[in-house]
C-alpha cells in the first residue's frame, strides 16, 4: 500500500521541492495512516511538515484524542500544533449544524497554522485523509440529492485553497487497505464513536448502502473511484468545449465601466449547440453578466434554451438583474437594462414583495421550478430556523407569506471566504459589485430575519442558509412581486 501511495503522489505531482506540508490529524486509522505515509516520503527531503489537531470541544474523549496525536507526533519527530475550539457554541453562533461548523473551524485553524508556521516561504500543501470509500459515499449522496458530471467526479486529488493546494494522498486506496497496513505495522489510532452513529447521512450510506454494494460487487468502491476518474476527464473535456462555443456564439458588449453588460448570439447557432454543451454555454453568458453563476442553474438553463429554440419575439426575466430577450433571430442577454430590475417598476413599492417556502419531499430535490416573474432558491430549513431563533423570532409556518423589505443601512449578509469559512459583506458593497443602477438599490427585495439578511433576491443567498451535504431537510423558498 505504501508503494501505492507513493506512486499516486508522484502520479499527481502532489508535492514539490521544499514546499511545506500541514496535515490535519484527528488520531483515527485515515489521519493516522496519512500522518505515517508521509513521514516517511519526505524523510530525508527539505519539506516542513505540521500536524494540527483540532479539539472540537464536543465528545468527552476529545481531550484523550489531542493527547494521542501529541504523542505519535513526539515520538516521530513531526511538529504539532494543537487548536481548541467550542465548536457547539459556534454552531449555534453561525446558525450551522454541527458537522459544517466543525469543518470550518478546522479550515480556518489549518490556514492560522500555515500562516504562522510557515508565512515567509509561499505555497503551502494541506494534507487531508480522504480514501476511495469517501470518495464513493461522496458520490452515492450526490447522486441521492440529484447532481450532475460535475459532482459524479466526486472527491478530486488535488484542489486550490487559501494557502495554496489541498492533497489528498490516500484517494487511491480504501478504508479496509488503510486499517490492515496501521495493523501489520502495529501502529495505533483511535476510534471516533461518533464514525459509528446513523445519525449523519453519510454514516448512514457507510453502514447501510455501501455493505449491500459490495456484496453485489466486491469491487464497487473501486468501481465508483474509478468513475469519478471517467467523469471528471469528460467534465474536463466538456467544459473546454463549452468555453470554445461561448467564445463562438456569443459577443459582448460592455458598459462606460467596462463591464460587461449584454451579451448577443444567433438563435440559430445557440439552436445548433448540442444538449450537452448548451447549458454550459448558456451558464458562462450567464456568469459573465452576473458575476457569478450561484444563484443559476436548471431553471434559468431551460428558459435560454427555449428562447433560442422556438420562433418568436419575447423575454424573460432571471436573476441577478438580468433578462434574455429573443429578436427574430437573435438571442440577447442583457444586465439590468432600463427600468428593468428586481422589481418592475418603483410604483411597486421599494423592496416589495414577499416569499413563501415548502419543504421539499426527498423525489423533489433538484427538480428545479420558477416562472419569469418569481425566483426560486434551495436553502437548508433547519439553519433558517437557527437564524430566525437567533433573534428571538418564530420561522412563521410553511406556505405563509414572509414580507420582503428594501435595503437598510448598515445591512450585511455571510458570504464564503475563499479557502473555506464565512465572512459578512455590506448588501451596499454587494449592489455596487453587481452593477446594479444607484436608483434600483433600493428596490432589491431583502429577505431578513431582524437584523440578518438572508436572501438578496436575485442576487446572493446567505451563507448561512445555504444547503450543504448535510443538509436533512431542504426548503424552496420563491419571491413573489406583490
Amino acid at each position: 500500500m505504501q508503494r501505492k501511495v507513493f506512486s499516486f503522489l508522484e502520479e499527481q505531482h502532489m508535492i514539490g521541492d521544499g514546499e511545506p506540508v500541514v496535515i490535519g490529524v484527528s488520531g483515527g486509522a485515515d489521519s493516522v495512516c496519512l500522518l505515517f505515509l508521509l513521514h516517511e516520503y519526505l524523510r530525508g527531503r527539505d519539506n516542513p511538515l505540521l500536524a494540527v489537531h483540532v479539539h472540537h470541544g464536543i465528545r468527552p474523549e476529545a481531550g484523550r484524542d489531542a493527547a494521542f496525536v501529541q504523542e505519535l507526533c513526539r515520538q516521530w519527530d513531526v511538529s504539532f500544533r494543537l487548536f481548541r475550539e467550542k465548536v457547539p457554541e459556534l454552531a449555534d453562533e453561525w446558525g450551522l449544524g454541527l458537522e459544517e461548523a466543525g469543518r470550518r473551524v478546522r479550515y480556518e485553524a489549518f490556514e492560522q497554522a500555515a500562516k504562522e508556521a510557515f508565512g515567509e516561504r509561499g505555497r503551502v500543501l494541506l494534507a487531508t485523509a480522504h480514501h476511495a470509500d469517501d470518495q464513493a459515499e461522496t458520490m452515492l449522496f450526490r447522486m441521492a440529492r440529484g447532481t450532475g458530471l460535475r459532482g459524479l467526479a466526486g472527491i478530486r486529488p488535488l484542489r486550490e485553497w487559501a494557502c495554496g493546494q489541498v492533497i489528498r494522498p490516500l484517494l487511491c486506496v480504501t478504508r479496509e487497505e488503510i486499517e490492515a497496513f496501521l495493523k501489520e505495522r502495529q501502529i495505533p489510532w483511535v476510534v471516533d464513536a461518533t464514525n459509528e452513529s446513523d445519525e449523519y447521512v453519510r454514516n448512514r450510506i457507510r453502514h447501510r448502502i455501501l455493505p449491500e454494494l459490495r456484496e453485489i460487487s466486491g469491487e464497487a468502491v473501486s468501481h465508483l473511484a474509478e468513475l469519478a476518474e471517467l467523469a471528471a476527464a469528460d467534465e474536463a473535456f466538456l467544459a473546454g468545449q463549452a468555453r470554445e462555443a461561448y467564445e463562438r456564439c456569443f459577443s459582448l458588449k460592455t458598459d462606460d465601466a467596462g463591464a460587461p453588460a449584454s451579451a448577443k448570439a444567433s438563435a440559430e447557432e445557440l439552436g445548433k449547440l448540442p444538449e450537452a454543451l448548451s447549458g454550459r454555454v448558456f451558464l458562462l453568458a450567464l456568469s459573465a453578466l452576473s458575476g457569478s453563476a450561484r444563484d443559476l442553474g436548471l431553471a434559468q438553463v431551460c428558459q435560454l434554451r427555449d428562447l433560442s429554440l422556438r420562433e418568436g419575439n419575447r423575454e424573460v426575466s432571471l436573476p441577478g438583474g438580468l433578462t434574455a430577450v429573443r429578436e427574430y433571430d437573435t438571442v440577447r442577454i442583457e444586465r439590468a437594462p432600463g427600468e428593468r430590475g428586481h422589481a418592475d417598476s418603483a410604483s411597486s413599492g421599494a423592496g416589495a414583495g414577499y416569499v413563501t417556502y415548502r419543504v421539499l419531499r426527498p423525489e423533489e430535490l433538484f427538480r428545479e421550478t420558477g416562472a419569469p416573474d418569481a425566483y426560486t432558491k434551495e436553502a437548508d430549513y433547519d439553519k433558517i430556523k437557527s437564524v430566525f431563533s437567533r433573534q428571538g423570532m418564530e420561522l412563521p409556518p410553511e406556505g405563509t407569506r414572509i414580507p420582503c423589505r428594501s435595503r437598510e443601512t448598515g445591512d450585511r449578509i455571510a458570504i464564503s471566504r475563499e479557502g473555506g469559512g464565512i465572512c459578512h459583506r455590506g448588501v451596499k458593497e454587494i449592489l455596487i459589485d453587481r452593477k446594479v443602477p444607484r436608483d434600483q438599490r433600493d428596490q432589491v427585495p431583502v429577505l431578513a430575519a431582524g437584523s440578518e439578511v438572508l436572501w438578496l433576491v436575485g442576487l446572493r443567498v446567505s451563507e448561512e442558509i445555504r444547503r450543504s451535504e448535510a443538509s436533512e431537510r431542504i426548503v424552496r423558498i420563491t419571491y413573489h412581486q406583490s
